[in-house]
């Protein structure tokens, strides 16, 4: 959860920190202290018996799109783009957050592929990732939703239906392997 609501919440709290310093910082003699605290979000508590409330914490929301080429001799797969929206909340850091994910979709990638398929441009080093499109909506929430898993979730079922579009054939099954694919195609 290093980039997710723990680090969010304690990064906002030095921020805070250090903008109060900043106010006090030609007027108050050095060392100089500041405390900064966080209560719990004021959210309705989940009465099951009249299911009213909220049970959760924090939701996140996303979407996920994901292009992909397959050759239909060799059954190769190259993930062309991913773009990728997210409704987290509020983000301090924007560059540390899409660095998390890129991380993420990589994993996700090789996990759903099993090392068969391409993540980048025809003819260069399978390290190269394709174009990644990260957009982060909603900044104005003040808490802030989870990232972690976030990436992954959404990448892996937008490649399986990626590939079932590019191949007429609905998988239900991970890794998406080139035996898999022929599978398909001969039944």
């Amino acid at each position: 959860s290093m980039f997710s609501r723990n680090l969010l919440v304690v990064r906002r709290l030095l921020d805070n920190c250090c903008k109060a310093i900043q106010k006090r910082r030609f007027r108050a003699p050095l060392p100089m202290e500041s405390k900064s605290s966080r209560r719990g979000g004021a959210r309705k508590q989940w009465d099951p018996v009249n299911f009213k409330g909220t049970p959760f914490n924090p939701l996140s929301w996303g979407s996920c799109v994901v292009e992909i080429e397959l050759d239909p001799v060799s059954l190769e797969i190259l993930v062309r783009g991913v773009w990728l929206n997210l409704d987290i909340g509020f983000v301090i850091d924007e560059k540390q957050a899409k660095k998390a994910l890129e991380l993420e979709l990589a994993a996700a990638f090789n996990f759903s592929r099993a090392f068969e398929a391409r993540w980048g441009k025809a003819g260069v080093n399978h390290r190269t990732s394709p174009p990644l499109f990260i957009r982060f909506m909603g900044g104005t929430k003040s808490q802030a939703g989870p990232l972690e898993g976030l990436g992954s979730s959404l990448f892996v079922p937008a490649f399986i239906s990626a590939v079932s579009q590019a191949t007429g054939f609905y998988f239900d099954c991970l890794p998406l392997t080139r035996g898999l694919i022929l599978q398909y195609t001969e039944a």
